[in-house]
C-alpha cells in the first residue's frame, strides 16, 4: 500500500495536471444564452374590465442574454451578464349575457341572449444585469 501511494504522487507531481499554465491565468470568456418557453398559470388574477377574475393561464416566454467573465486566476474571476426577459400570460373565460331588443319602431320588446368571451393578456419584457 505505501508503494503505491508513494507510486501515485510521484505521477501527480510530474504531470502537473491540475496547474494552470501562465498563458490561461487571465483569460476572457464570452458566451451567449437563449430560450423559449411554453408557460403555464395556476392561480386566478383580475382585470380592470369589472368582470370575474381570471384563471389558469397560459403563454410564451422568451430570453437572450450575453455574458462577459474575465478570470484574474484559477480563483478569482469577474463577470456581467447582460439580457432581455419576455413573459406573456394569456387566459379567457366564457360568459352569458342578455339585452333588450326594440323593434317593430319601437312598438315590441323582445329579450336576446348571447355568448360573451372575455379575454385577458398579461406582457412583461424586461431588461437585467447579472454579476457573475
Amino acid at each position: 500500500m505505501v508503494a503505491l501511494t508513494g507510486f501515485s504522487v510521484c505521477i501527480c507531481r510530474i504531470l502537473k495536471a491540475q496547474e494552470v499554465s501562465p498563458d490561461e491565468k487571465h483569460s476572457i470568456s464570452i458566451g451567449a444564452e437563449g430560450g423559449w418557453m411554453l408557460n403555464q398559470q395556476s392561480g386566478s388574477f383580475n382585470s380592470n374590465c369589472g368582470c370575474e377574475p381570471f384563471e389558469n393561464g397560459k403563454g410564451n416566454s422568451g430570453i437572450a442574454a450575453f455574458s462577459v467573465e474575465l478570470e484574474l486566476n484559477r480563483y478569482i474571476s469577474f463577470g456581467a451578464k447582460f439580457g432581455l426577459d419576455i413573459k406573456s400570460t394569456s387566459s379567457s373565460y366564457d360568459s352569458k349575457d342578455s339585452g333588450t331588443v326594440v323593434y317593430n319602431n319601437g312598438s315590441q320588446f323582445g329579450t336576446a341572449y348571447f355568448d360573451i368571451i372575455y379575454r385577458d393578456n398579461l406582457r412583461s419584457t424586461y431588461l437585467f444585469i447579472a454579476r457573475i
